[in-house]
């Protein structure tokens, strides 16, 4: 039976300015020790297979995790698939809640693009597969993987509860 595991990454930069992320966004000192925190917790947990979205600090968190797990950081895949919201233009500028823009991403091709995450994730033959991913995107893809999720767009409509967040380096399942 097939596991999946996914932590959105540490804290990066931008988080801790507040600011929208660009894909070269490193993690913050702190994001680093959330990450290494987290492979530490996973020490007990057997993982076949890590796949990351290419953006950086996701990127970084990913190759934190195998070190800290004994996982040979040449065999950790990186997909576009698995990458953040596209924030056209607004990297660098405050976080504040949108409405939705042509900037942005629109949650449809959002959801496809989780969708088709869904479908390449499933078809890898590995049991026990770590995603690093995003706080946005990974929302989107818990939406296929995780049944009656709904996707709520916290860019466009904030939500205070924590429970519907994914925090930064923490490690769930959802199969």
């Amino acid at each position: 039976m097939k596991k999946l595991y996914f932590i959105r990454h540490g804290e990066s930069e931008a988080n801790a300015q507040m600011v929208y992320a660009h894909p070269h966004t490193p993690l913050s000192a702190n994001g680093i020790d959330q990450a290494r925190a987290a492979g530490q917790k996973m020490k007990n947990i057997k993982i076949d297979l890590i796949v990351s979205s290419t953006y950086k600090r996701a990127q970084q968190t990913a190759e934190i995790i195998a070190k800290e797990i004994g996982y040979p950081k040449n065999k950790i895949l990186f997909s576009e698939l698995l990458i953040e919201r596209r924030y056209t233009g607004l990297e660098g500028q405050p976080w504040v809640p949108l409405q939705e823009k042509k900037e942005i991403e629109s949650v449809n091709d959002l959801l496809e693009r989780g969708r088709q995450a869904f479908k390449y994730i499933k078809a890898l033959p590995q049991d026990n597969i770590l995603v690093v991913g995003h706080g946005t995107f990974g929302r989107a893809l818990r939406h296929h993987f995780v049944q009656d999720e709904p996707f709520i767009d916290f860019d466009t409509n904030p939500d205070p509860d924590p429970a519907k967040h994914l925090a930064n380096a923490e490690v769930v399942c959802w199969i």
